[in-house]
């Protein structure tokens, strides 16, 4: 497969049944025009799934056709001759255009695109009782957002994330102190390894804006930067900014830009007796605020007889990491422990001993 490839390509959201569908490809791909044409296309390989009775197209997975570079692939449709029952009126001409697409810039380095992506289908959350005063932690299943996930994600702890990407389409009203749905209009994505060395990652999303509620549109970026150090250690550099760049609405409703920077250190000795990571973050708001940063440190020693762990985080009162999970804030925990280890020689438990944990 050659290094420019299309990988993936979604129409999505026809909100009316279309009366025109055209799809067009490049390098001796054929032009597809109307219903009639889609069901040729899906028998020749092109289109992997097609859904009328919910009004969406998809195209999955790529075609099969390595001569092609790039793939436009839209959908045009015209006045649907239906009514507007609550006004008695014919509904309105409506337009609409979104995709996806993978382009392999290098061997190891990808970049992907998106417009009006549509996270219909993706699998619900399963539910579950806040018996808490913080809020619950429900991991990315949108599958724009989890392809090198872990290079933008696994920065900090897992209460103590500066990069969270379902906060991305999710505005919050600061007036409220209220969450609202904020839908994205198009983004990017290029991740991936330079080298057997060095990672990077940068995403770049934009949602709509927000009449009803007066929330303006909002940009979110990220950017992430790996580097493998001795045997099996890494560093990594993390810069989030989530910013507005329209002054039509009430800043009283919400942060103009809220940035995070941080440094984390992940060890692993070669013979993995020493594992552990040590991190430094500092938010910027538009107010500059004391204790502004979360810090932690976590190290274990391991041998046959024994473990010694030493742990601690450490978040100021003003941390405050919108595009992020951090559901506390102000706190400074401390959490050594220690433990030994008997093995058996015979009996059905091989291993056994004390522990000490505060």
């Amino acid at each position: 497969m050659p290094e420019k490839t299309l990988m993936c390509l979604r129409i999505i959201n026809l909100h009316e049944p279309p009366k025109v569908m055209i799809a067009i490809g490049l390098q001796n791909w054929p032009f597809l025009l109307a219903h009639s044409a889609l069901t040729k296309a899906k028998q020749n390989g092109i289109f992997k799934l097609i859904d009328l009775t919910h009004n969406r197209i998809h195209v999955l997975h790529g075609c099969g056709f390595p001569e092609i570079k790039v793939l436009p692939i839209w959908a045009l449709w015209e006045k649907w001759y239906g009514i507007n029952i609550e006004e008695n009126e014919p509904s309105d001409v409506s337009f609409g255009l979104g995709g996806d697409a993978k382009i392999a810039v290098t061997p190891g380095l990808n970049l992907d695109l998106t417009i009006n992506p549509d996270f219909s289908q993706v699998e619900v959350d399963r539910q579950v009782t806040n018996l808490t005063r913080f809020e619950i932690f429900f991991p990315e299943r949108r599958q724009f957002f989890l392809e090198n996930s872990d290079l933008f994600g696994s920065f900090g702890e897992d209460q103590i994330n500066p990069f969270f990407s379902r906060r991305i389409g999710v505005s919050k009203d600061t007036t409220e102190d209220s969450t609202i749905e904020n839908p994205i209009l198009f983004g990017a994505r290029l991740s991936g390894k330079l080298d057997n060395n060095w990672r990077v990652g940068f995403l770049d999303m934009q949602t709509a804006k927000d009449d009803v509620n007066g929330l303006p549109s909002f940009n979110y970026m990220v950017s992430a930067v790996q580097r493998n150090l001795f045997s099996r250690s890494n560093i990594g550099f993390i810069f989030v900014n989530k910013q507005t760049f329209q002054e039509e609405y009430s800043k009283d409703a919400y942060n103009e830009f809220n940035r995070v920077v941080g440094v984390d250190y992940n060890l692993n000795s070669a013979d993995n007796a020493w594992t552990g990571k040590v991190f430094y973050h500092r938010s910027i708001g538009v107010e500059k605020l004391d204790k502004e940063f979360a810090h932690g440190a976590r190290l274990r020693y391991t041998r046959r007889r024994f473990e010694l762990e030493w742990n601690h985080q450490w978040v100021g009162e003003n941390y405050d990491a919108e595009v992020g999970f951090v559901p506390r804030i102000n706190f400074f925990r401390l959490n050594p422990q220690a433990e030994l280890f008997f093995y058996n020689d015979k009996g059905q438990v091989n291993q056994h001993g004390p522990s000490i944990v505060s």
